[in-house]
């Protein structure tokens, strides 16, 4: 588990705001802290690593961005500038490496131009976990700030394409709506959500777990953020999935035919549940015999046209060149069904003929998962359960006392309702319906 805290403090030297740091840190048993603004020269922050007690600890080239960390992980810088800093993270007991890249960007837009352009350059050589954090000073959409002048999304745009060119999405969060406010008055007062966190398709495949939260502004006037990110090792049950690109595959359709044409006995819905299951259960097995793994095929014939097409060039051999064609034909044909299988996942009805990005549809399926997991529930008494067991259990004690028999109804009242339907539209509403 890896757990994080960022905040752009504006003055750690701030003895409330040191203490409620260190208050956090203890806590959460954080490992990792990113500060921005923190109004100290950078060659205090060692100090200040002591006080939180924590192994290392890199300050950005203009002192703006302060990075600790705790023992058991070695961190590497690989960028610093004066908008962000990039480390590459090796946990030291199994060697996982993950990447941080701690922001905190300029106010004016203009200024923010580099550090696009630096964080697309990070993205061209990082193919591990990758977690982009910190302030942004700007916002995605209109709904991301309350008060002043309407938000106009040409000033996101630029914000908008660097996360999508580096394949980023919008960790979400729960808490607080906005992470920093003005603190003028009620006419002039100002809410934005300029702090947040990114991450790639690779983190959440690490990662099953990952919860931030938007904690209390106290000391600053921007909102702390603490990320917590884990793997769960609860087995994932499988159940049977219709691939669409089925249907374009030889013998699809006969083998449906010989499934549903098997006799099986019982009544009308009997019968459809086992034709359907014999049907499923066909679909399963042929797939798994006759296609086996589109992913794995993709990059099979990937590594097959590579070489073919290598020894084609070394020895300018005429035969060959059918045989790379053919390979390049199939490489096609199993490509286009692994972005069949990616769209289907992802629940995406729509892509522009020839814009496949393999990337962006992992980053939604992966989201879309992380989103639909249930981390925590509130009883009745308002008391939160956490835990996977503990909230199966509590989920199951809930629906079994909301479908138990009380007992014989009180229908003693039913009396005053008028009766609309007669005992001849009864017997009509039973008959069972003819073709």
């Amino acid at each position: 588990m890896i757990s994080t805290i960022i905040w752009n403090i504006r003055g750690v030297k701030s003895r409330g705001a040191f203490e409620r740091l260190k208050f956090l840190t203890g806590l959460h048993k954080t490992q990792i802290i990113a500060i921005q603004e923190p109004f100290v020269k950078a060659n205090q922050i060692d100090k200040y690593r002591r006080g939180l007690g924590f192994e290392g600890c890199y300050a950005n080239c203009n002192g703006k961005i302060w990075v600790l960390w705790s023992a058991e992980f070695d961190a590497a810088v690989a960028e610093n500038n004066e908008q962000q800093i990039t480390f590459k993270i090796t946990r030291k007991n199994d060697g996982e490496v993950v990447w941080f890249t701690a922001v905190y960007a300029k106010s004016k837009q203009y200024l923010r131009v580099p550090l696009w352009d630096n964080l697309i350059h990070c993205n061209n050589y990082i193919d591990d976990p990758w977690c982009i954090y910190g302030d942004f000073n700007a916002i995605m959409g209109p709904k991301e700030k309350k008060g002043g002048n309407p938000h106009r999304m040409e000033k996101s745009w630029e914000f908008i394409s660097c996360m999508e060119d580096c394949g980023m999405v919008d960790a979400s969060y729960k808490g607080l709506r906005f992470t920093w406010c003005n603190a003028r008055g009620r006419h002039q007062r100002i809410w934005k959500r300029l702090d947040r966190v990114f991450i790639n398709h690779h983190w959440t495949d690490k990662f099953s777990f990952i919860d931030i939260e938007h904690l209390a502004s106290t000391g600053s006037d921007h909102t702390p953020m603490l990320v917590k990110c884990s793997t769960s090792e609860q087995p994932v049950i499988k159940y049977f999935k219709f691939l669409n690109f089925w249907i374009d595959r030889p013998n699809f359709k006969t083998i449906v035919q010989e499934a549903w044409n098997i006799d099986v006995e019982g009544n009308y819905m009997r019968r459809l549940q086992l034709k359907l299951k014999q049907v499923s259960s066909k679909l399963s097995q042929w797939s798994r015999e006759k296609i086996g793994s589109v992913f794995d095929q993709v990059k099979e014939w990937e590594h097959k046209m590579q070489d073919l097409e290598t020894e084609y060039i070394d020895n300018d051999v005429e035969d060959l060149r059918p045989q790379v064609h053919k390979a390049q034909a199939e490489h096609t044909k199993w490509l286009k069904c692994e972005e069949s299988i990616l769209k289907q996942r992802a629940n995406i009805k729509w892509i522009e003929e020839g814009d496949s990005n393999t990337k962006y549809f992992h980053a939604i399926i992966n989201e879309r998962r992380r989103r639909t997991s249930i981390h925590r529930i509130q009883r009745s008494d308002g008391q939160w359960i956490n835990g996977e067991e503990d909230i199966a259990r509590e989920a199951v004690k809930y629906f079994s006392a909301m479908f138990k028999d009380e007992g014989e109804l009180d229908l003693q009242h039913l009396d005053c309702i008028d009766q609309k339907v007669t005992h001849e539209d009864n017997i009509r509403l039973c008959v069972i319906p003819d073709k």
